[in-house]
């Protein structure tokens, strides 16, 4: 394992350049009534392995603030 809470929770997409970016989207679709949906919740991690292990060792938040929009939003 690479990562774990609590430097991440609920992620959903990762991209790596040397650094591993984790998007998380908390509260997501918690109830069936869609709460939440127009919040702007979803946070890009910037994970860093300051040891050369293999494991990441820090956590920043890189982008906050997103909101997830649908095709029907557009």
């Amino acid at each position: 394992m690479v990562a774990s809470e609590p430097m991440v929770d609920e992620p959903v997409a990762m991209a790596w350049d040397g650094k591993m970016y984790v998007a998380q989207m908390d509260n997501n679709m918690q109830t069936v009534a869609a709460d939440w949906e127009d919040e702007p919740y979803i946070q890009i991690k910037l994970l860093d392995d300051l040891g050369g292990d293999g494991k990441m060792d820090k956590s920043i938040v890189f982008i906050d603030s997103l909101l997830l929009l649908w095709m029907t939003d557009l």
